[in-house]
């Protein structure tokens, strides 16, 4: 029953005895003692605790309860209120009771202790105490639809991973999916489009067959139409019985449809007329995938599905992981819908976060700009499984992705591989059999140079191959029912064009080669340090540090890796992997990630440097741009990748470290300072942002020497304290005195904000970059220009040893 049927149904009770009923049917189940209705019109009732008794009343009334309605004063002035604790006074009208009428009350009854239930009080208090008021009067299939509502709230995919308890009630969350429906061109038959179609159109009429990928949430809402048929029963003439048969179901029946049913019936039903229930009851079957059937018992099952509907008018709702496969080669009337559940887009992810997280919306919030800042919902297919396993784990460990995204790679894996087989013929593919498979057929297409995957030939022989030195039970004749088993069933590989077995994600192809290195190839872990440059390389990287959490060695390796680099692109890819790589690593030693962030920030100079020169040429998207604008960008950089909860220690090691160095610098004049200065920012935003919500550094910056008596740090502080974590932006800007400061500094800081970054390079101004250990100083600005960029040329694009002023 939606919400406004339970606020209509709660403003229609019709007598002031109808409400008393309700509230002593409320107040009993709430367990408290004595209960007792008064020929007056109220209720008395005593609470018991361990350590008091208290006398409670209830005064309900159906009318509007504002300045004018002296029902309830009459009441009380009739009854002696002097043992009473508490007053309850109950409305069951539409509109709440007034805060007027609440203040004339207690005015006029100074002495007694009042407290209020509206109509929306009510609605929740029979919500959590007596839900049963909101069924219909149908003494029959009653019992059925309150067992059906409890095992399809207890059944649930991810119960495989034995989860705690508090998850059960979180995992039942119901997002609005986004639906589209198939339908053909009225001018052309061969043309097949697309559009959205609603959800409740199919609650009560229609036959529907669903598809969608792996974790969609096709059996969830098929679940949710099925609750809402059955608070739909509390309205209707004629009930509608929804049945949900699961593969298991009509594999325990001999693939008998209609013993299937009968079974699903019997455990409510001791004795029952199976073709009588048929004819007095709407019958919805939602038939939770036949996928994994072959060709003939598809066939049997859905005539079977045909003959129902024909003697019985037996509507049914099928889910599908491919709607083309599984209604190939089969005869069915076209009689039914062709819907597609799409993935979950940005607002469906945050709303699904939101209920999550319900009781702490700061989670939500720092788990969603994780997952948005740092592109993962760009690497993962977001599903409501997906989502849920990143939400158990960042519960768990408050780490973001990509921190736990092999874990939860691992647990989707678990879930995906665990199904059963229905053919007894593959019951030597257990599910470590599996995982090498597809571990080494992703190692394959990984190393090949254009990524390139197998024809359907050449992965049955690559099957064939692998499972003849594994299993004594092997039987070539199998061989195209593990290609089906893999396209179809768990839904990790497809095939595309009728010729190619492709991943159905490159995420999955990345997670299962760094399970193959990992486990059984680590003489490659050299191979993907120096393709780290490469995404879906560096991608298997990540996936393999995240297998182990610490290593050390792995960890020197492609940070040494990242210091050869000396183009834009590398630089900024490898950046951003070494980031992600760092916060998989999350338990290896302090001072090793500590050494890679100093090389980080290092590659953050580079960066900057590079811009710059950029925005030096004429006609590129950089040249107009200014110099703390170019700041902004590399700060936001290091900021997305290195703001994460896993990297807090590493971090402020950093920034002690680079602190001793900067006050060296300063006390020795040394021209290094801002580049260093402009570091310790870096990491103190990092530290700021509300991923990690630590202000100490950032405060700690406001007294270390020369830095907010620089107009060009004040600068950025007053841009990046507005934007990276606004809750402290007020307090921070005061702390520091930044508009105090900024009116100090208007005319230098005027000068940042109207000169190009290309007429400050390679002069004064131009300090926050790299520092190297050689300057040249040339007469003019044009010999610095063309000294710096011939050396450019001559070297290949290579970083020169020295700078230049």
């Amino acid at each position: 029953m939606t919400i406004t049927e339970k606020k209509a149904k709660i403003s229609n009770i019709q007598s002031t005895d109808n409400a008393l009923v309700l509230l002593e049917r409320i107040i009993k189940k709430a367990g408290l003692g004595t209960v007792v209705r008064h020929e007056k019109g109220y209720l008395t009732a005593i609470e018991k605790t361990p350590f008091s008794t208290r006398n409670l009343s209830f005064f309900p009334t159906i009318q509007h309860l504002n300045g004018k309605n002296s029902e309830i004063h009459t009441k009380l002035d009739q009854t002696d209120c002097s043992k009473f604790d508490e007053i309850y006074v109950v409305s069951t009208y539409r509109k709440p009771i007034s805060k007027y009428y609440r203040e004339k009350i207690e005015e006029r009854f100074q002495k007694l202790n009042f407290g209020y239930w509206n109509s929306d009080d009510l609605i929740d208090k029979i919500d959590s105490l007596a839900s049963d008021y909101w069924t219909h009067s149908d003494t029959f299939i009653k019992p059925y639809e309150e067992s059906f509502l409890i095992t399809v709230a207890e059944d649930f995919e991810l119960k495989r991973l034995k989860l705690d308890d508090k998850y059960i009630k979180m995992l039942n969350i119901f997002i609005e999916p986004r639906l589209s429906i198939l339908y053909n061109d009225d001018d052309d038959e061969n043309l097949v489009f697309s559009k959205s179609f609603q959800r409740k159109k199919m609650i009560h009429s229609g036959n529907f067959i669903i598809s969608g990928g792996a974790g969609t949430g096709k059996s969830t809402l098929q679940k949710q139409i099925a609750k809402e048929v059955i608070e739909g029963n509390l309205q209707a003439v004629k009930k509608t019985l929804p049945i949900i048969l699961k593969q298991a179901d009509i594999i325990n029946n001999d693939g008998q449809l209609i013993e299937a049913i009968d079974q699903q019936l019997l455990k409510t039903f001791q004795k029952y007329d199976l073709r009588k229930v048929f004819k007095d009851y709407k019958i919805l079957l939602l038939i939770d995938s036949i996928d994994e059937f072959n060709t003939d018992k598809r066939q049997a099952i859905i005539k079977d599905i045909e003959e129902l509907q024909s003697d019985y008018d037996v509507r049914y709702i099928i889910a599908t992981r491919d709607r083309s496969y599984l209604l190939h080669n089969i005869e069915i009337e076209e009689n039914f819908e062709r819907i597609t559940l799409e993935n979950f887009n940005l607002s469906q992810s945050k709303l699904f976060l939101e209920h999550f997280f319900q009781f702490d919306q700061n989670k939500s919030n720092r788990l969603l700009e994780s997952l948005t800042s740092n592109k993962i919902l760009d690497k993962l297919a977001v599903t409501p499984l997906t989502l849920s396993l990143i939400s158990i784990l960042f519960e768990e460990k408050q780490y973001e992705i990509p921190a736990t995204i092999t874990d939860i790679y691992d647990n989707f894996k678990m879930i995906l591989l665990g199904r059963a087989h229905v053919k007894s013929s593959l019951e030597f593919l257990d599910i470590n059999i599996k995982e090498r498979l597809l571990s080494l057929y992703a190692l394959e297409i990984l190393k090949t140079e254009e990524k390139k995957p197998k024809t359907i030939n050449e992965f049955e022989t690559f099957v064939g191959n692998f499972l003849k030195s594994k299993s004594s039970v092997y039987d070539e004749s199998t061989l195209p029912d593990v290609l089906k088993y893999f396209t179809k069933e768990i839904d990790i590989l497809f095939i595309e064009n009728n010729k190619y077995v492709k991943f159905k994600h490159s995420s999955f192809m990345e997670y299962f080669a760094a399970t193959e290195i990992f486990k059984y190839q680590r003489n490659l872990e050299d191979t993907l340090t120096q393709a780290f440059t490469d995404l879906n390389w560096q991608n298997t990287a990540i996936f393999y540090g995240g297998h182990s959490k610490d290593m050390k060695g792995f960890l020197q390796k492609v940070t040494n890796q990242t210091t050869t680099y000396s183009s834009l692109s590398d630089l900024l890819v490898s950046n951003i992997g070494l980031g992600y790589l760092l916060q998989a690593l999350y338990l290896t030693d302090e001072d090793s990630r500590k050494e890679s962030i100093l090389v980080a920030l290092d590659l953050n100079a580079k960066i900057l440097d590079k811009i710059t020169l950029l925005a030096s040429e004429r006609a590129t998207f950089f040249e107009d741009m200014k110099m703390h604008t170019v700041a902004t960008l590399c700060t936001i950089q290091f900021l997305q990748n290195y703001s994460s909860f896993t990297l807090k220690g590493a971090l402020i090691k950093a920034y002690e470290e680079l602190k001793k160095e900067y006050e060296k610098c300063i006390a020795e004049k040394n021209p290094k300072a801002k580049s260093l200065g402009y570091k310790l920012f870096n990491i103190a935003v990092a530290l700021h942002s509300d991923r990690i919500n630590d202000q100490s550094k950032i405060e700690d910056l406001f007294d270390v020497k020369n830095i907010l008596s620089d107009p060009f740090f004040v600068m950025l502080f007053e841009i990046i304290l507005t934007n990276v974590n606004p809750d402290y932006e007020k307090e921070l800007k005061n702390k520091a005195k930044v508009k105090s400061r900024r009116l100090k500094y208007n005319n230098a800081i005027r000068y940042y904000i109207e000169t190009p970054a290309r007429e400050l390079r390679n002069t004064r101004f131009d300090n926050i970059g790299q520092h190297k250990k050689v300057r040249l100083y040339t007469e003019g600005g044009t010999d610095a220009d063309l000294i710096d960029k011939a050396y450019l040329v001559l070297s290949g694009n290579q970083d020169a040893y020295w700078d230049i002023r």
